[in-house]
């Protein structure tokens, strides 16, 4: 749960950050086509921007892999292998690899799946326990009512 916490809290900050570049540069955008600036110096403008936003999405995509890498460490789920090129890719920003789209969806299926059978498994358990507890409640009643019928 905590990990969870975590992860939203993470991913909640990239993403603001991921809003407030993108109004920073909105703004000096906007600012330069006011001042009628050239169109070279607003597509530089444009390429920060692109860069700045491509290294938060980078951010956000790292953070949803650890969180997917911690979920597959507590269920015991056979992770990515990373000698596999066709799973991971180079970041463009920074020196680290990341999962590509479809191997972090299969990833992400393969511990759901895994969550799915760990619920299942918990909630016959629950349905069993409320079976075997009713049926004691009953005998127990039975037991009672015999019990004063013999007092009697």
């Amino acid at each position: 749960m905590f990990a969870w916490i975590r992860y939203r809290w993470t991913l909640w900050k990239l993403m603001t950050e991921k809003r407030a570049v993108q109004k920073h540069y909105a703004a000096i955008y906007d600012k330069g086509v006011r001042e009628k600036k050239a169109q070279a110096d607003l597509r530089g403008i444009l390429e920060d921007q692109f860069h700045e936003v491509s290294e938060v999405e980078e951010n956000i995509t790292a953070a949803i892999s650890d969180y997917l890498f911690t979920l597959a460490y507590r269920y015991r789920v056979p992770t990515p292998d990373y000698s596999d090129k066709r799973l991971w890719e180079e970041a463009r920003h920074s020196s680290r690899r990341l999962l590509t789209e479809k191997a972090m969806a299969e990833f992400r299926v393969a511990i759901r799946s895994e969550q799915k059978e760990r619920w299942q498994i918990l909630e016959l358990r629950l349905k069993v326990g409320a079976a075997v507890l009713t049926g004691l409640t009953g005998m127990v009643g039975a037991l009672i009512g015999l019990v004063a019928i013999l007092r009697k």
